[in-house]
């Protein structure tokens, strides 16, 4: 009899947060429009049960400066140096449960950086210099790779506090290894009189699975909401890409490639971010971001280089609208402030938000 007390109790016992978990679905109260309306300072850090949140946005990114190993800011406008990105991404979260979502978000990256353009001079035979303007452009074009990850936060309704955990990973999905240079010569004049133009190609994917773990807290009080986060991304293995090399020689490039090993930086960036709730429609929000790289390699002609680490520091600021009850509208503007072996990029990022109930009836 004792026996089957105690096997009783200790079943209660375990079931009892199973029980608790499951009674937290039926504890949101509020119709369709009300759960699509509720202002930032009153949401939960993950979608509701049932919910679908679908995300597009662009972001348009100048590299006006670059920082030093030692933390010196240097214009790249002194440099001779002019940097254009165009950067689009899109994310799709589903609730689960109050508790726990799915995600998968991918991106699409077109930046180019042109150098300084440096002039060549050579004596004519037939008197006079002929001159040889060299362009330089690196360009980098393609999807990223697929990132695929699941969050659970705490299981209650939000009051003033949540915590909210995410872990996935990064699928090496896009073209990562950069195709042959498209390199020319134009304006052809005589032998010692044309234009050079180097243009590099780069790809956007990191080529290896990619580990990927965040951690947000949020609390609000009254008007005011305060959210933290910390988020790595840390690569699996090695990787394996080309390296190529151009000659000129009579006026024509040859190409040859080289492949060679590389370990990812392992990226740890830390967001903290104060809001203010200005109306049920609009949210006012001001973030510090640090971004860090460190334990990245390169190998070159047989031997790993250590890829330098580098830092930057950015203000953010930010505002959240609600359109109508399906969409939402952010809108962030980037400035960095310092860093380390980093270019510093003034950037405009614009999201849509869908969000809808597909399965769930109230």
């Amino acid at each position: 009899m004792k026996i089957y007390r105690y096997f009783t109790l200790s079943a209660l016992l375990l079931a009892l947060p199973v029980m608790h978990l499951c009674s937290q679905d039926k504890q949101v109260s509020g119709d369709k429009f009300t759960l699509l309306t509720i202002p930032f300072n009153q949401r939960p850090l993950n979608p509701y049960k049932g919910q679908l949140q679908l995300s597009a946005g662009y972001e348009f990114a100048v590299r006006s400066q670059s920082f030093d190993a030692d933390g010196n800011k240097t214009s790249l406008k002194d440099l001779g140096i002019a940097s254009i990105g165009h950067y689009y991404f899109m994310d799709v979260r589903y609730g689960i449960t109050d508790f726990l979502e799915i995600e998968a978000n991918m991106n699409y990256l077109k930046s180019g950086t042109r150098s300084e353009t440096v002039y060549y001079y050579a004596s004519n035979p037939l008197g006079g210099t002929d001159i040889v303007p060299v362009y330089s452009l690196d360009e980098t074009k393609g999807f990223g790779d697929l990132c695929l990850s699941g969050a659970v936060r705490l299981p209650f309704d939000y009051k003033w506090f949540d915590v909210r955990i995410s872990a996935g990973c990064f699928l090496p999905v896009a073209r990562y290894k950069p195709p042959v240079p498209s390199s020319t010569i134009t304006d052809i004049m005589s032998a010692n009189s044309y234009t050079v133009n180097y243009h590099n190609n780069f790809k956007n994917g990191y080529g290896v699975p990619v580990l990927h773990l965040s951690a947000t807290a949020k609390a609000s009080f009254s008007k005011f909401t305060m959210v933290a986060c910390y988020t790595v991304d840390d690569p699996v293995k090695e990787g394996t890409s080309l390296r190529w090399t151009q000659a000129l020689e009579n006026q024509n490039f040859t190409f040859s490639s080289t492949p060679y090993k590389y370990l990812l930086a392992r990226k740890t960036e830390i967001d903290a971010s104060v809001h203010y709730q200005a109306a049920g429609w609009l949210d006012l929000n001001l973030n510090a971001c640090l971004f860090r790289t460190a334990k990245g390699w390169t190998e070159y002609i047989g031997k790993k280089f250590s890829d330098p680490e580098q830092q930057l520091i950015s203000l953010q600021p930010g505002i959240e609208i609600q359109v109508s009850p399906l969409v939402r509208i952010y809108e962030v503007v980037n400035l960095p402030l310092s860093g380390k072996d980093i270019y510093g990029p003034f950037y405009v990022s614009t999201t849509f938000s869908f969000n809808l109930f597909p399965v769930r009836k109230f």
